[in-house]
C-alpha cells in the first residue's frame, strides 16, 4: 500500500498539518490515483449490496424517508405540505413549508439549499467559487 502511494502520489504522503497541504493537492480519489495505476492487485469476492454516495439522492436512496422528507443524522423537522426533501442540520431545528424536492444542510452555521435533481456541475462551480474566495472558506 505505502509503495503504490510512493510510486503513483508521492505528494500525500508525510502530511503532518493535511488542512494547510490540501489545497495543493490535485482532487483525485483512491482509485484513480493508486487502484487503476497498479499492476499487483487482488481481488476478493465481495457478496454484499454496494452504492456509490456520491449524490444526494444516493444519500437519501441509503437513508430512506423519515415520513414524506429524508432527515440525515439527529436533525429535528418540521414540515407542512412538504416532501421529497433532505435535510441535514447539526445544531437546530429546520422548518419546511410548502417545499419539495430540496436539499438543506446547515453544517457549523453554513447553509446549503439546492435542487434535489439538480445538475452536480452546479455544485463543483460552487465548489470552485468559495474556493477562491477566502472570506466564504
Amino acid at each position: 500500500f505505502y509503495e503504490h502511494f510512493q510510486k503513483f502520489c508521492p505528494d500525500y504522503l508525510g502530511i503532518v498539518d493535511p488542512k494547510s497541504r490540501y489545497e495543493k493537492f490535485s482532487p483525485v480519489s483512491f482509485d484513480h490515483a493508486v487502484l487503476e495505476q497498479s499492476h499487483r492487485l487482488l481481488f476478493v469476492e465481495g457478496k454484499f449490496q454496494w452504492t456509490d454516495v456520491g449524490t444526494w439522492k444516493a444519500l437519501e436512496g441509503i437513508l430512506g424517508p423519515h415520513g414524506e422528507n429524508t432527515l440525515v443524522g439527529s436533525t429535528s423537522v418540521s414540515a407542512v405540505d412538504s416532501r421529497g426533501n433532505i435535510v441535514w442540520d447539526d445544531c437546530d431545528h429546520v422548518a419546511l413549508v410548502g417545499v419539495r424536492d430540496l436539499v438543506i444542510v446547515r453544517h457549523e452555521g453554513r447553509l446549503l439549499v439546492m435542487d434535489k435533481n439538480g445538475p452536480q456541475e452546479g455544485m463543483r462551480k460552487l465548489y470552485e467559487m468559495i474556493s477562491k474566495d477566502e472570506s466564504l472558506r
